[in-house]
């Protein structure tokens, strides 16, 4: 795996992600952003390097809300409300000035952000979630003592063993063109 991203070159990559997010999907609040970092790190192995938990919806990065809560606050990205939902994320004049900044950065891991943002812009968050934990599951809590989507529905009693074996299977999909594309190492599929 590469070496993480120092400071700034991790906030260039999350601006670029937040940019390409926005032009994706319909929306493009915190847990989109959230999920999509997860999938950057875990399925395309970029090494932006936050940590994450298993969380209400879940994997969460407390390190990656601060860093937003801190690009919000440098103009790097802007928040607009969107009704009652919360906001939506778009990039601020510093943050496009910051995707400027490092544009060997930005190159090495456009194709992969690009992709992510492909493959989960238009999600809904009910979806993401069903999606990211599955993805926790299989990759941070290994599979080595039941049916993971069993472990999932154990978890997150609200996601039906139906529909984690089909987030299961969407994931596997999501790792396998990762892989095809030469975006992982690992590239493991999660059965």
């Amino acid at each position: 795996m590469n070496q993480l991203l120092t400071e700034e070159k991790r906030r260039a990559v999350l601006a670029h992600l937040i940019d390409k997010l926005s032009t994706k999907g319909r929306w493009n609040g915190e847990t989109h952003i959230q999920k999509s970092v997860y999938f950057l790190m875990k399925a395309t192995e970029v090494p932006v390097g936050f940590e994450f938990i298993l969380y209400k919806h879940g994997p969460y990065s407390f390190d990656l809300h601060a860093e937003l809560v801190w690009m919000k606050a440098t103009d790097l990205i802007k928040a607009e409300p969107k009704g009652h939902y919360g906001p939506s994320f778009r990039l601020g004049r510093l943050g496009q000035a910051m995707v400027k900044r490092f544009p060997k950065t930005i190159k090495e891991f456009s194709d992969r952000i690009d992709f992510i943002a492909d493959e989960l812009g238009d999600k809904q968050v009910v979806e993401l979630e069903r999606l990211a934990t599955a993805l926790l599951i299989s990759r941070d809590f290994g599979t080595n003592t039941e049916d993971p989507a069993r472990s999932v529905n154990k978890l997150k009693p609200h996601i039906t063993v139906e529909e984690a074996r089909e987030a299961i299977q969407q994931v596997d999909g999501i790792i396998t063109r990762a892989r095809n594309l030469g975006f992982t190492q690992a590239g493991n599929a999660t059965t």
